[in-house]
């Protein structure tokens, strides 16, 4: 048993991405619930919609958004979104709901080209290229189907982006990208039109938050540390004896 452990312990140690330094997406300084973007009547607190969002509800905190072409919610406080990661990194984290037919893109503005981000979360994967069905899985292929939070770090040291789904590691990997547009971020169907790009109908934004001190990965929920600690026993008492 104490052998097993520790076995899966490695593999979990071995699997961990660059970015080790965890941060809770509730301890990051831009935390915005569905309702405290749009609260129902107007959009609040720096957001707006853009392109072609036609409806928008609230419902609790979950903000309902549905597209008819090329439509987005976009955030820009004034906090320096533009020059993120050029000395510290950046965090990004998403809660969404989402069915069979959706897509959407996480696009976060590098500005220089050095740190910024267009990653493509459909139902059937998450991706660099394709709309919101099969094509969209080049990074990953599980199927998104549902509620799932998705967080992007990027990392200073390597000028790559980490990837979780719901605080299981996907990539250390992601090549960061240009997407341009002024140092704003971009949740929606950013850049496309009726027939290509990352296309939704009607999607539910739970929770939007995201930290520019740095790139963090998600703190581990409390059986996967209790995993870790138990596989360090196993490992110490495997050496005494």
């Amino acid at each position: 048993m104490k052998y097993t452990i520790a076995a899966l312990a490695v593999t979990t140690l071995t699997a961990q991405a660059v970015i080790t330094v965890t941060k809770d997406s509730a301890d990051f300084a831009q935390n915005y619930d569905g309702n405290e973007i749009y609260d129902g009547t107007s959009y609040v607190n720096g957001w707006a919609a853009a392109g072609g969002i036609t409806a928008q509800s609230t419902s609790g905190s979950v903000l309902t958004l549905t597209d008819g072409t090329n439509g987005w919610v976009e955030h820009n406080t004034g906090d320096p979104i533009v020059s993120l990661g050029a000395t510290s990194g950046w965090t990004l984290e998403v809660t969404l709901g989402m069915d069979g037919t959706d897509g959407i893109a996480l696009w976060q503005d590098g500005s220089n080209g050095a740190n910024g981000a267009l990653i493509y979360v459909g139902a059937n994967g998450i991706g660099t290229n394709g709309n919101g069905t099969s094509t969209n899985q080049d990074i990953s292929a599980v199927s998104n189907i549902g509620v799932h939070t998705f967080r992007l770090a990027y990392d200073t040291s390597s000028a790559t982006i980490n990837i979780w789904r719901d605080g299981v590691f996907v990539t250390d990997t992601a090549v960061t990208t240009n997407p341009g547009g002024g140092p704003r971020l971009i949740i929606g169907d950013c850049c496309s039109n009726a027939s290509t790009g990352v296309l939704f109908d009607t999607i539910d934004i739970h929770n939007i938050s995201y930290d520019i001190t740095g790139g963090f990965a998600p703190v581990p929920e409390p059986s996967s540390a209790a995993l870790l600690g138990l596989g360090g026993i196993a490992l110490i008492l495997r050496r005494r004896k």
